[in-house]
């Protein structure tokens, strides 16, 4: 019996360093996760900070307002652009570039108008302000 328990429990000099090493990496592991709080803070939320970020995004999008007598080409105008139509979002915006870019180019307005049911305030702001050339 003595023997069997000797002759399981035996290792090589190779496979013992092996078992230190990896008992090692162990420890290690478990006393960085055991510390990481102490060293790794997390930033304090400040809700001013977040309300004043939002208005000023705010402000720089009204600051993007085209003049009333400029028209925009469709067929050539970016997200930015187009976002500083009134009435014309970040979704709106995406889904004229992508219609555009399946169609090739806009050869009409109908074209516009088929990819979302514009309200008529929007439909004769469009007309006004935009073409597609």
């Amino acid at each position: 019996m003595n023997n069997l328990f000797r002759s399981y429990f035996s290792f090589t000099r190779t496979e013992r360093m092996g078992i230190i090493a990896l008992l090692s990496v162990i420890i290690i592991l478990i006393s960085i996760q055991a510390t990481m709080p102490l060293w790794v803070t997390s930033p304090e939320v400040n809700a001013e900070k977040i309300v004043q970020y939002v208005q000023n995004q705010t402000k720089e999008q009204q600051q993007l307002q085209l003049p009333p007598g400029v028209k925009i080409n469709l067929n050539t105008a970016d997200s930015i652009t187009l976002i500083s139509l009134p009435g014309i979002g970040k979704g709106l915006s995406h889904r004229i570039l992508e219609r555009r870019r399946q169609l090739g180019r806009f050869t009409h307005m109908q074209q516009v108008y088929d990819i979302y049911h514009f309200n008529e305030k929007t439909r004769k702001m469009l007309e006004e302000r935009t073409t597609v050339e």
